[in-house]
């Protein structure tokens, strides 16, 4: 063999070297990926059963059950109104007042003190986050 062809075989070789290490690196990326799929899996899957156990009394349960179910604000205030529940108003004359989106996203912003209200507030922060294009 001459010099020439030692190289070439080396050449190769470091070709295929690297091939291997971009295709290694491209399966622990698929295997992270997996694992956390899974792990998503699983929370929504307990956030399921939450969901389906969870006996609503105040306007705020009902608020997180509403928007565990439709993620949209103005849907979630229009369906507590319907429902009848009020909040104390401020002005003397009118002692309560309508549910507005402020109110539902204020208590989204609160610390969770339930599995729904972290159900909630997950769904809540992750669509800010796509809405201002950041990614989760």
């Amino acid at each position: 063999m001459s010099f020439n062809d030692d190289n070439v075989i080396y050449d190769r070789i470091s070709s295929l070297e690297d091939k291997i290490k971009k295709e290694e690196h491209q399966i622990e990326l698929l295997t992270n990926s997996v694992a956390r799929f899974k792990d998503r899996l699983e929370w929504l899957e307990r956030m399921k059963i939450v969901y389906e156990n969870f006996k609503p009394n105040t306007w705020e349960e009902w608020a997180l059950k509403l928007y565990v179910e439709s993620a949209e604000l103005a849907t979630v205030a229009k369906q507590l109104n319907e429902m009848g529940f009020r909040l104390p108003s401020a002005i003397k004359a009118k002692p309560e007042r309508k549910i507005t989106t402020n109110d539902i996203s204020d208590l989204l912003k609160v610390d969770p003190k339930s599995e729904i209200h972290e159900c909630a507030i997950t769904f809540f922060e992750k669509k800010i986050k796509t809405y201002w294009g950041e990614k989760y």
